[in-house]
């Protein structure tokens, strides 16, 4: 029998990286939870979810045969379609076309899912350009991967 757990920290920015994504709770509830649901309909365990206004963070559980480029077009698609239309998100026009995915120990998530969880305390000190160079020097990537993601 084979075993395998492929857990990751992805993180994808708002088309052209608008700050379209509310901070009410209440958008932001309705917004995580359809999200959830995709993954749900998949078969995908959401460990965490959260967003601050021009990007999104998830740590996802995906089977062996789910790649993370393909449960992010399945969100980004899907949650694209609903929320461009959205009157409480209306500046929303879909996600950037690329992601960041990170894999991420077992051993990592509760620190992992606290991070996504504290998105509005670490961004007020902190901006997207930021964060997201820490993380991909955290993971092996230069500046150069930064800038050619944010550009994306």
């Amino acid at each position: 029998m084979s075993y395998y757990r492929h857990i990751f920290h992805i993180v994808t920015r708002t088309k052209g990286s608008v700050k379209s994504i509310p901070e009410n709770q209440d958008v932001k509830r309705r917004f995580f939870t359809y999200i959830l649901s995709v993954c749900n309909d998949q078969g995908w365990k959401l460990h965490r979810i959260n967003s601050y206004w021009d990007h999104l963070h998830i740590l996802i559980e995906l089977p062996g045969s789910t790649l993370p480029q393909d449960a992010m077009e399945k969100i980004k698609s899907n949650s694209s379609r609903v929320f461009k239309h959205d009157a409480e998100m209306p500046l929303f026009d879909g996600w950037a076309r690329g992601f960041a995915s990170f894999s991420v120990s077992y051993y990592e998530v509760e620190h992992i899912s606290n991070y996504i969880a504290s998105q509005a305390r670490h961004h007020g000190n902190k901006t997207l350009n930021d964060e997201l160079g820490e993380m991909f020097r955290e993971n092996g990537y230069d500046n150069e991967a930064v800038s050619y993601f944010i550009s994306d």
